[in-house]
């Protein structure tokens, strides 16, 4: 009796991995999406503590010791707390078991 949700992607998003509730309420977070860049002219980076959403490939974080002192030290984290809300961001996304790209389809 609970309701439960699971991702079309081609990475842990398949009935065997879904999103339940406890029964029917589900904590989650939102994200926000921008106009066409053509319409809001804006940069973007992407996060460095992303996924690789390969069963075999690992992020270049999970096999390299020095990683964090090398992002550090990069731009646009190195002049900012740019890092620091990232991690954070990060952090609370691992906490709440959130999966963004996997998100989709009811079952």
């Amino acid at each position: 009796n609970n309701v439960c949700f699971y991702g079309d992607c081609s990475y842990y998003c398949d009935m065997e991995h879904p999103l339940c509730g406890k029964p029917h309420l589900m904590e989650g977070s939102m994200a926000a999406y921008l106009p066409d860049v053509n319409l809001a002219k804006r940069l973007s980076w992407r996060n460095p503590w992303r996924r690789s959403y390969h069963k075999s490939k690992k992020a270049k974080w999970e096999t390299d010791p020095s990683y964090c002192d090398h992002i550090q030290k990069t731009s646009p984290y190195k002049h900012s707390s740019r890092l620091l809300d990232v991690m954070d961001m990060t952090i609370l996304d691992f906490l709440m078991g959130e999966n963004v790209s996997c998100w989709g389809r009811g079952v």
